[in-house]
């Protein structure tokens, strides 16, 4: 139950502590923090562009001891709209910066948009300028500021930018003439928002896309007993206590928003339920985790954040999501899963995967469920192969059309016989959309186009009547390989039968241990042919190299992906 973890981790130094040992806590770090200093705000420019009104502006923020730091931002509404109009802040993904695109994407939905930089000094355009005793705070000159804290949790990047971002709302206010503000932080941004949301009890809103917390634990999946206990020194306790998301859940005040891609890997999915448990259940919560993506989120997430937006910045009056119970039991040797909803759904998706420790790999397949009661549903979860080990959980989206992620739930399997695996045939097109996704290999042309506006698989006919699976989205993957039913033997080839009506270059992409550090990037080209014909295709682990031009020397892959750049459709992709 949410919650129910609820602590204080709160360490606190005392006088004559040397500064090494301070353990601040998400109280005793900002108890002195001075955010009522003069903004000084400067209009640098204003001008008009995609449709948007547009002003550039400096503003100062805290006094750091050696000057204030002068915070570049843009503000924005839709030209003819009212730019008082309630208003959105936004921080981008600490690497980045200001992004009209993403700006014009809130700014069509009717409301102001404050972006404001912290990322700091780079070669080109305008910039926040930090003092020279807090130069860390550029992300290129971060070092090990950006991860650790040391002396203290108040010489941590994210303590310098939380304090740009707690500005940056006062400067919206001031712009946008409204008290209406919401504040929303993509990626490692979602960390400020976090912060922002204990720390801004007067805001409307707040809302993080990708950023849970548990960042010092990446590549510690949670359910590996042999990777997942972290050594820690006293510079991890004093981030974890002082900066970490996780410290902050528990004293939530502002109605929060997470969203993220069950396959991402800016947060371990299993460890976003531990921040998330943490949260109190009197403070407005909603969340859901699109169905295999990785960098983006689905139609159901982007209807979610708009619908939410307008309850909390314009009044609309749509009742909130409530918390969904899914379970796991065994009953006549049958593994079941069983989910609770309170009501008023209009549609329930369960998920579930097998074995696959880190959730950047997981194969999450779809469960057929079947409706046994008011607000209770059922399924047998399909044994294939030797298995011992089953994640799960489940969207339910409501009639008023936000979605809500149920609680995870995980069962041993270990206990019962399965068929053996036939894994050479990994997909046909008897096998429906299966469980396909879309990837982003080539990254995202513009920030926006992460909320998808159509779902990313479907079924299409190909030449002689025979039908596919199709991507439609940059490019169609799978996560199958990953799992030990589908993985193929060195002896093995990679067959696959493909359609495309033009000529084009198809890249067949693998990853290797995707997630780690050790990840590798494997691409094989091949030329279609197009027309009306099935084009067979068949390749070795030799036609598969990285940038650096390794080969492949395994099957052992976590993900296949198939890029285009014009619709293909693919069927009977086997091992031979």
């Amino acid at each position: 139950m949410r919650g129910c973890l609820k602590y204080d981790v709160a360490v606190l130094g005392r006088r004559g502590q040397s500064l090494e040992n301070v353990m601040y806590t998400p109280v005793t770090l900002w108890a002195d923090f001075d955010g009522e200093q003069p903004l000084d705000l400067s209009v640098i420019r204003t001008s008009e562009q995609n449709q948007m009104s547009l002003t550039e502006v400096y503003f100062s923020g805290r006094e750091t001891g050696g000057g204030r730091p002068r915070i570049y931002a843009v503000f924005a509404h839709a030209l003819g709209a009212d730019e008082h109009a309630p208003a959105v802040v936004l921080a981008n993904d600490c690497d980045l910066t200001v992004d009209l695109d993403i700006m014009g994407y809130f700014c069509r939905r009717g409301y102001a948009v404050l972006m404001f930089d912290y990322a700091g000094e780079r070669e080109k355009g305008r910039f926040t300028l930090y003092p020279e005793c807090v130069s860390y705070a550029n992300f290129q000159r971060a070092g090990r500021h950006l991860r650790f804290a040391e002396p203290t949790a108040r010489e941590n990047c994210f303590y310098e930018w939380t304090g740009v971002a707690r500005y940056a709302v006062r400067a919206a206010k001031a712009l946008s003439g409204s008290e209406k503000i919401a504040f929303f932080g993509y990626r490692r941004g979602g960390l400020m928002a976090w912060h922002l949301a204990v720390l801004e009890p007067s805001l409307a809103a707040c809302g993080s896309l990708f950023f849970a917390g548990w960042e010092r634990y990446q590549g510690r999946p949670k359910f590996d007993p042999a990777g997942s206990v972290m050594d820690m020194d006293d510079e991890i306790r004093r981030y974890l206590a002082g900066i970490a998301v996780e410290s902050y859940a528990s004293f939530l005040k502002v109605p929060f928003l997470f969203l993220s891609g069950t396959n991402d890997d800016c947060t371990d999915m299993d460890r976003a339920y531990d921040t998330l448990h943490r949260v109190p259940e009197d403070c407005e919560l909603i969340y859901e985790f699109s169905p295999r993506l990785y960098g983006l989120l689905s139609d159901r997430a982007a209807a979610t954040l708009d619908l939410f937006l307008e309850r909390q910045l314009k009044g609309r009056p749509l009742e909130l999501p409530q918390s969904c119970e899914l379970s796991f039991e065994i009953r006549n040797k049958v593994p079941l899963l069983r989910l609770t909803s309170p009501g008023k759904e209009a549609e329930v998706k369960v998920y579930y995967a097998f074995d696959t420790v880190a959730p950047v790999e997981r194969d999450w397949k779809s469960l057929k469920i079947m409706r046994i009661g008011e607000g209770v549903y059922e399924g047998a979860i399909p044994l294939r192969g030797a298995c011992s080990r089953v994640f799960a959980y489940a969207n339910v989206t409501m009639e008023n059309g936000m979605t809500q992620s149920s609680s995870f739930a995980v069962g041993d399997i270990s206990s019962l016989a399965a068929p053996a695996a036939a894994g050479h045939v990994i997909y046909n097109g008897m096998m429906g959309e299966d469980s396909f996704t879309c990837y982003p290999v080539e990254g995202l042309k513009r920030q926006s186009d992460l909320f998808l506006s159509q779902v990313p698989v479907k079924m299409a006919e190909g030449p002689l009547g025979i039908a596919g699976v199709s991507g439609t989205v940059q490019s169609l993957a799978t996560y199958k390989l990953s799992g030990q039913a589908f993985r193929g033997e060195d002896e093995n080839l990679f067959r696959f039968d493909v359609w495309s009506r033009q000529p084009q270059t198809l890249t067949v992409v693998f990853y290797a241990d995707k997630g780690k550090e050790s990840e590798y990037v494997y691409r094989a080209e091949v030329k279609l042919l197009g027309g009306e014909i099935w084009q067979p295709v068949t390749l070795k682990k030799e036609n598969f190299k990285a940038a650096d031009g390794r080969i492949l020397k395994t099957w052992a892959v976590s993900m296949a992906a198939f890029l285009t750049e014009r619709p293909a459709v693919f069927n009977n992709i086997l091992w031979v």
